[in-house]
C-alpha cells in the first residue's frame, strides 16, 4: 500500500477516504489514534505538529495514480467545491425562487380577480391574452436559463426588458417601479455572473 494524501485533520482525511470509495477505490485512514498517543487529543492538530503523528490515506500500489488525480482535482477544487464555475450562486437562486413565487401570485389574481382582468383585456384589445401568455412562457424560460446557469438567459432577459418597456410605453400604460426593479436585477446578476455561465 501507498500514502498518497495526509493533513493535520481527520475529517480531511476521511472526506479524501470517502472520495476515492466513491471512485472505487479501496482506502483506508491510518494514524487514526496518533493524535491522543502524542498527547494532543484532538483530531485537529496544530500546522506545525509532527507529520509523523497526522492522519494518512493510504490505498492499493495499483491505485496510486488515478486516486492522486482524484486528491489533486479535490485540492484544486475542480469537481467538490461548491462555489465551482458550474455552481448557481445564492443570489440567483434567491431570484429565480422569488419570481416563480410572483408567478403564483399572478394565478391567484387572475382566478379571483377575474373581473379586473377582463377590464384589462378589454382596455388593451384581443392581443392581450396570447401576449401574456407568450410573454410568461418566455419568462419561464428565462427562468429556467438562470437556474442552469446558462448564458442564453441573460440575452433573453434583455430581450424581455426591452420589449416590455416597449409595449407598455405602446399602451400608455404606467411602468410600475417593482417590475422594472426585479427585472433589472436580475439582468445585473446574469452580467455579475455571466462568466460562470455555460
Amino acid at each position: 500500500m501507498k500514502k498518497v494524501f495526509s493533513a493535520p485533520n481527520i475529517t480531511i482525511c476521511e472526506f479524501v477516504r470517502s472520495i476515492l470509495e466513491k471512485n472505487g477505490i479501496t482506502a483506508d485512514v491510518k494514524n487514526k489514534d496518533a493524535t491522543y498517543i502524542a498527547g494532543l487529543g484532538s483530531v485537529v492538530l496544530a500546522e506545525d505538529s509532527p507529520e509523523e503523528v497526522w492522519p494518512e490515506v493510504w490505498v492499493n500500489n495499483a491505485d496510486q495514480e488515478v486516486a492522486g488525480r482524484l486528491i489533486d482535482e479535490y485540492q484544486n477544487h475542480k469537481r467538490y467545491d461548491d462555489s465551482s464555475k458550474s455552481g448557481r450562486p445564492i443570489l440567483i437562486t434567491l431570484c429565480c425562487v422569488f419570481d416563480v413565487l410572483g408567478y403564483f401570485c399572478l394565478i391567484g389574481f387572475l382566478v379571483f380577480q377575474s373581473d379586473a382582468y377582463v377590464a384589462r383585456a378589454a382596455r388593451v384589445g384581443a392581443y392581450y391574452l396570447p401576449y401574456l401568455f407568450f410573454s410568461n412562457a418566455l419568462d419561464v424560460l428565462q427562468f429556467y436559463g438562470y437556474w442552469t446557469m446558462r448564458k442564453w438567459s441573460v440575452y433573453l432577459q434583455t430581450i424581455l426588458i426591452v420589449a416590455g418597456v416597449a409595449e407598455t410605453l405602446l399602451r400608455q400604460m404606467p411602468i410600475t417601479p417593482f417590475d422594472i426593479t426585479m427585472e433589472v436585477i436580475m439582468l445585473g446578476l446574469g452580467i455579475l455572473y455571466y462568466k460562470r455561465m455555460k
